[in-house]
């Protein structure tokens, strides 16, 4: 009887083991924590739109349908991905892209290997399926405009009671520039006391 590794079904784990060793001997070793700069990371398409949603597929919509819909509300274009496989090709890049931003995380064994998500924290323990009437324009979730990295349904912008340490942060910095006053005033929000 065959070893279940050796199945034809496990070809597709074979071929990333190739590349990722290829990556290495090109000089992008596998992510083992530390920095993420210069290194090949493994990623999953289900989970990052998973946790670039905030929520599992609708069960009434196709997977192709509603990873096309993640990747759009994150600003992809998505008229050229013909295929899933080329959607997934996608979402696996938007991940890339995010965490040289600095929205990531991993799950898994640092010794055995991680799948790196483009989250700032680690992600909920437990998703439920999205909402099958959500429009496919509005973005899932969006960040805390707070720059905390939790994820806020729109059409909100803060988690809960984080809009205050944004007004507290904008107080500050509105005594070195006018930017910060703009989006004091952009948010009908009120002036610290000493510029009044």
């Amino acid at each position: 009887m065959r070893e279940h590794g050796t199945a034809k079904q496990f070809d597709w784990m074979r071929a990333g083991f190739e590349v990722f060793a290829l990556a290495t001997r090109k000089g992008y070793p596998l992510f083992n924590g530390g920095p993420w700069k210069g290194r090949s990371i493994e990623v999953y398409p289900h989970a990052t739109a998973t946790v670039l949603a905030g929520c599992l597929r609708p069960r009434s919509v196709r997977k192709r349908t509603w990873r096309e819909r993640v990747l759009r509300a994150q600003g992809v274009r998505t008229d050229e991905l013909t295929t899933l496989d080329r959607v997934d090709a996608a979402l696996a890049a938007l991940t890339g892209v995010l965490v040289l931003e600095g929205r990531h995380t991993y799950l898994g064994d640092l010794k055995e290997g991680v799948i790196v998500v483009p989250a700032r924290t680690l992600p909920a323990a437990r998703y439920r399926p999205g909402e099958d009437e959500v429009a496919a324009t509005m973005p899932l979730f969006v960040d805390c405009a707070c720059g905390c990295g939790r994820q806020v349904r729109p059409p909100g912008q803060f988690a809960r009671g984080h809009d205050a340490k944004r007004k507290s942060m904008l107080w500050g910095l509105v005594r070195e520039g006018q930017a910060a006053e703009a989006e004091l005033r952009r948010r009908r929000w009120e002036m610290p006391p000493e510029t009044r």
